[in-house]
């Protein structure tokens, strides 16, 4: 799933709702100098994906808790993101007007956006 969007040196990119960073990090290591950015509702799969972008020698990493519907990045006065990636998790919303609003705002203008789902008959992807 990172190597969809096939990101480009120094892209800045944002896993939306990162788990454990997986998908985050495949982006980011595939192309030089890309920043990563991620969120999760849990605390801990944070710290996890940051030890996991650390691990994988992502120098530019900031994780944050946050939710879809209101989502942590990109906050005030900071930018909008060149790849934006969201893979099983928009199943999980309870509002997916809200989380897809949420995600339309994080990816800049022209920029590439990638949502995938585990299953295309769930209830998010309807």
């Amino acid at each position: 799933v990172g190597l969809f969007a096939r990101p480009k040196p120094g892209d800045s990119i944002l896993d939306f709702g990162s788990g454990a960073g997986w998908v985050g990090i495949e982006a980011a290591t595939s192309a030089a100098n890309c920043s990563l950015r991620s969120f999760d509702p849990s605390p801990e799969m944070v710290r996890i994906a940051g030890e996991n972008a650390r691990a994988a020698g992502i120098a530019d990493f900031v994780g944050r808790t946050g939710f879809g519907e209101a989502p942590p990045f990109p906050a005030a006065g900071e930018a909008p993101y060149d790849v934006v990636y969201s893979s099983g998790v928009i199943s999980f919303s309870p509002d997916h007007e809200r989380w897809l609003d949420g995600l339309a705002r994080a990816v800049k203008p022209g920029g590439t956006l990638v949502v995938g789902d585990i299953q295309r008959e769930s209830r998010g992807m309807q």
